[in-house]
């Protein structure tokens, strides 16, 4: 079983993504919006730099008019999304627009947009032939350039933001109102040392154009050329020393440019964060080297105020750098992702951004930087410390394509995940398609299914619901994972059962520790009957005499009651079921 495979296809995957930029996904949270009218409307901000909408708070579509308002979208003669005529929330026009609010009108808007986001992707793609550049480094020490920049008519609100930006990039134990903890930080623990980034940060230098130059087009490559051409003329920047590999390409450059960002809800003429590769897309050199691979973020978080952004943005834009892709779907089609559990998704907007979530164990295996354990069969009490501290994760993969496996990690509310939205054994479902990776469609509808999947310990996919992702949750309820569990573990290629079950799942002061069954249905053959049950006419008693949590379900996952009583009598009807006690699991049957 070769599981290098996957780490080797995903670092090649940062080289193949010099055809398309990669960015930060959209601001998770409402935001107010002004009609013109003067009525304020509450709007989700969905999508990435190549195509983003608006949505109201029951997921119908919006778009802006020629007028600044917020109208229901439509599709127009030309297959294009656009504004209709008709306000939104003006539910006195229902008539005139029922047909556009349908679930089959909302999912051809979605496939339109879909359709112009690739048609601006293929835009963007150079023609040029060329070589294959070496990849971005992912261990030991480097050295990054971070451009200031602000605009010919948008100024750093932050006086002294040079020196605010050296010490969110370089200070090591930063701890300041900003973040809890540098850039540099971010990455060193991430790596377990084996990575450490240090930034050289010049400016503010003044661009030649005006906001909305460069954001209303997403004028990525001149905000970047323009950007190095003054950071060379007046700070004499050396670009050579930021080619690590000696192939004559700057290999990273970052840009925080004055103001807001539109991914958080900004106006349209300002910038979307976005990482994007240089090569071939201009010709101008540095010191005679050819730019490479860029990102940029905003001075600003939000889209009110001055406060500075944290680092999340700038975390989750290298990593892109270092090789990693989006896991959240940018049209919102019903993929979910990794949520709040991943800075690849929106985590990177955990603690309004200052404490952006720690890599998970797949994002850390694909950059070189964790060696997972591999289920086999049969393994009792195994014992997982937190992914933050201790760097260990098991994987349980398809004997039919090791290109799919489950993911199990512990994570606890401790360094960069104490502002995650729950503890414990965190599950995800992995299936990798080097195709996916490489045009970053990892999970989108033309994926077909979700590639990365959070598996929800109370089966529920939801950003409401986030705090019971984990097992064995609070109240340790959600002790087994396996075939026959719900949710269950099912190989997406095959459609067999998974060959082991993870059963007994406990934590106790941040230790998560299970036992692996070599049964699919996750319960071993045990005469439980005289110690715990006793099986009557249509009924079964229940001893629990130590007040454990107690649930009993059908093998179908149903729960048929869940109590901590000491003594309890259950009516059930013929069939097999699962009596969870504490941290044991038993078959029952009913006859």
């Amino acid at each position: 079983m070769n599981l290098k495979k996957l780490k080797t296809w995903l670092v090649v995957a940062s080289v193949v993504w010099a055809t398309e930029a990669l960015s930060s996904p959209a601001w998770p949270w409402p935001v107010s919006v002004e009609q013109p009218n003067g009525r304020v409307i509450n709007v989700y901000l969905r999508g990435d730099e190549n195509i983003h909408f608006f949505e109201t708070t029951d997921g119908m579509m919006l778009k802006r008019d020629h007028e600044g308002r917020m109208c229901y979208a439509c599709i127009d003669g030309s297959g294009h999304v656009v504004a209709s005529t008709v306000t939104a929330y003006d539910r006195h026009a229902t008539d005139a627009i029922g047909d556009l609010l349908t679930p089959d009108a909302q999912a051809r808007l979605r496939k339109a947009l879909v359709a112009e986001r690739d048609s601006r992707i293929m835009a963007k793609t150079p023609l040029a032939p060329g070589a294959v550049k070496q990849i971005f480094p992912t261990t030991g020490k480097i050295r990054g350039l971070i451009i200031l920049a602000e605009y010919a008519d948008m100024k750093f609100s932050c006086q002294d933001i040079n020196e605010v930006y050296d010490r969110l990039a370089n200070e090591k134990g930063y701890n300041g109102p900003y973040a809890t903890g540098s850039i540099r930080d971010y990455f060193t623990d991430q790596s377990a040392g084996l990575f450490e980034p240090e930034f050289d940060v010049v400016g503010p230098v003044t661009l030649p154009g005006k906001m909305s130059h460069y954001g209303l087009d997403e004028n990525v490559v001149d905000l970047m050329v323009d950007a190095c051409t003054v950071a060379d003329r007046d700070f004499d920047v050396d670009f050579s020393r930021y080619d690590f590999n000696d192939d004559g390409t700057v290999d990273f450059v970052y840009v925080v440019y004055a103001g807001y960002s539109e991914a958080q809800g900004a106006a349209e003429d300002t910038m979307w964060p976005q990482s994007v590769d240089l090569t071939y897309k201009t010709w101008k050199m540095f010191d005679n080297m050819y730019l490479g691979q860029s990102s940029c973020s905003s001075e600003l978080k939000g889209c009110t105020g001055n406060e500075i952004d944290g680092i999340g943005t700038f975390c989750h834009e290298f990593s892109h750098i270092l090789g990693l892709p989006d896991i959240y779907d940018p049209m919102y089609s019903g993929y979910n992702g990794m949520m709040y559990w991943d800075v690849m998704d929106v985590g990177l907007y955990n603690n309004d951004s200052r404490t952006p979530s720690g890599y998970t164990a797949m994002d850390k295996y694909s950059l070189g930087w964790l060696e997972p354990t591999v289920v086999e069969g049969q393994m009792n009490n195994v014992e997982l410390e937190p992914l933050s501290s201790s760097n260990k994760a098991v994987f349980i993969v398809n004997e039919e394509d090791e290109n799919e496996y489950f993911v199990l990690e512990n994570r606890q509310l401790e360094g960069w995940d104490s502002a995650l939205p729950g503890h414990g054994l965190l599950v995800s479902h992995v299936h990798y398609v080097p195709s996916l990776w490489q045009n970053n469609r990892v999970n989108t509808a033309v994926a077909g299914y979700e590639h990365v999947a959070l598996v929800p310990a109370d089966n529920v996919t939801s950003m409401e619901t986030l705090a019971t992702d984990t097992y064995p949750g609070d109240n340790g309820l959600y002790t087994e994972l396996s075939a026959n569990s719900v949710p269950a573990m099912t190989w997406r290629q095959g459609g067999n059962a998974c060959h082991v079950s993870v059963v007994n799942i406990r934590e106790s002061q941040g230790v998560i520790s299970f036992d692996f069954s070599d049964s699919p249905s996750g319960v071993s053959a045990v005469d439980a009957e005289r110690e715990y049950l006793k099986v009557g006419k249509g009924f079964v008693d229940i001893d629990n005499a130590e007040r454990q949590w107690v649930k009993v379900s059908a093998v179908t996952g149903a729960v048929c009651s869940t109590s901590n009583d000491i003594r309890q009598r259950l009516f059930l009807q013929r069939g097999f079921y699962l009596v969870s006690i504490g941290q044991r699991t038993f078959k029952l049957t009913m006859k």
